[in-house]
C-alpha cells in the first residue's frame, strides 16, 4: 500500500497513515490486472471497502489505536501526495489522495477526483 504521513510524537508513540481495504474477500491487487483495466463495468462503482486510516503505535505497552479520517463507499482512496519539504521534518498537515474508481459511468468524463485531507 502507499503510505503518507509517518511521524513520532514522543519517545513511545509513532503514528503513521495511509489507505487500507477492509472489505472482506476483496483483493485490491486484482483490480489492477490486465482484464480488469481493460473492462468499464470493472472501473466504475466499485464497492471495495476502502478507508483513509490512521495508525498509532504505542511501543511501550504495545498497541495500536486505528483511526478512520477519510472513508469511501465506492471506489478506493489511494496514492497519497503531500508537500514533500516537510520529508523527514515534520507532520504534514495536509494530505492529498485519489479516489479511484468510484464513478457510476466509465466514459470520456470518467476521471479519479483528487480529495484533500486536513489533519488539524
Amino acid at each position: 500500500m502507499h503510505f503518507s504521513n509517518a511521524y513520532k510524537v514522543d519517545e513511545d508513540t509513532l503514528v503513521v497513515e495511509g489507505p487500507a481495504y477492509e472489505k472482506a474477500g476483496f483483493d485490491p491487487y486484482k483490480i489492477f490486472t490486465t482484464h480488469e483495466m481493460n473492462c468499464a463495468d470493472c472501473m466504475s462503482q466499485r464497492e471495495q471497502g476502502s478507508v483513509f486510516k490512521r495508525w498509532i503505535l504505542n511501543l511501550k505497552d504495545k498497541t495500536v489505536t486505528m483511526e478512520n479520517m477519510m472513508e469511501t463507499k465506492w471506489g478506493g482512496i489511494d496514492f497519497p501526495s503531500y508537500n514533500p519539504k516537510w520529508d523527514g521534518v515534520a507532520k504534514h498537515r495536509y494530505t492529498y489522495v485519489l479516489q479511484i474508481m468510484s464513478q457510476a459511468d466509465y466514459d470520456e468524463n470518467y476521471n479519479w477526483p483528487i480529495n484533500k485531507y486536513d489533519s488539524e
